[in-house]
């Protein structure tokens, strides 16, 4: 995750970090460390993932390999 960010949005101030895939590395979103109005609580520690930023990967079949 990379350093906390301080933004404006329509629903208030927000300090937050971006969130990348621990794979490719690509920034997928943000969470949200502090709200600045306290209708937005609910947002702290929430993740919000933009999808058209994430790829579905379909694992290859198991070919019967008990673990």
């Amino acid at each position: 995750m990379g350093r906390p960010i301080r933004i404006f949005m329509s629903t208030g101030g927000y300090i937050i970090r971006v969130v990348s895939c621990a794979g490719c590395k690509k920034e997928i979103g943000w969470i949200y460390l502090k709200v600045q109005e306290s209708s937005q609580l609910y947002k702290l520690g929430k993740f919000v993932l933009e999808l058209e930023r994430l790829e579905i990967i379909i694992p290859p079949a198991r070919t019967g390999v008990a673990f």
